[in-house]
């Protein structure tokens, strides 16, 4: 199908369809699913559709065990490929804001998710992003502080971060 004939789906349609594409999934990779001893579980099917203002597609899912077998890397990659391509899994993401960074990181704040993530005893992949709230653009010239924003991949981590603080790069 078409991007365009996919826009002229109902709802119910595509909830169809996606379940029909988890099925194709299972037996797609049967093997590797038995290899991982990470069969699909029973519960994992869509159980509800709804269409965002910017034409994208919200789908959720009937458990949360379906859910994180779907964003498991090989399955939500076999996933994707059942739809050639128009299809991405997007997890939900947890922003929080980290004041009073020093400027000194403005180039490089990107670039270290992996050191925060170790320095802090995080697991691996737990920050999705960093980025400065305000563009480093318009800091002020003397200015020695700023603030950043860390999008999480889990709801825990993120609440952990708010409630226990972090270290980067010492601060």
């Amino acid at each position: 199908m078409t991007r365009e004939q996919i826009r002229k789906l109902t709802p119910k349609e595509i909830l169809s369809k996606a379940n029909l594409g988890l099925e194709k999934l299972s037996k797609n990779m049967v093997d590797d699913l038995q290899e991982d001893t990470n069969e699909k579980p029973d519960d994992a099917k869509f159980m509800a559709v709804r269409i965002l203002k910017n034409k994208g597609v919200l789908i959720e899912m009937a458990t949360e065990n379906g859910v994180e077998w779907l964003k498991q890397k090989k399955i939500s990659k076999g996933f994707e490929q059942c739809f050639l391509g128009m299809v991405t899994i997007k997890g939900k993401t947890y922003q929080v804001v980290v004041q009073f960074l020093p400027t000194r990181l403005r180039h490089y704040l990107e670039e270290i998710t992996a050191h925060i993530e170790e320095e802090n005893e995080m697991f691996r992949g737990s920050i999705v992003s960093a980025k400065w709230l305000r563009n480093p653009d318009n800091w002020g010239t003397n200015q020695m502080k700023a603030h950043a924003v860390l999008t999480m991949n889990s709801r825990h981590e993120a609440n952990d971060l708010i409630k226990h603080g972090i270290l980067i790069e010492g601060t």
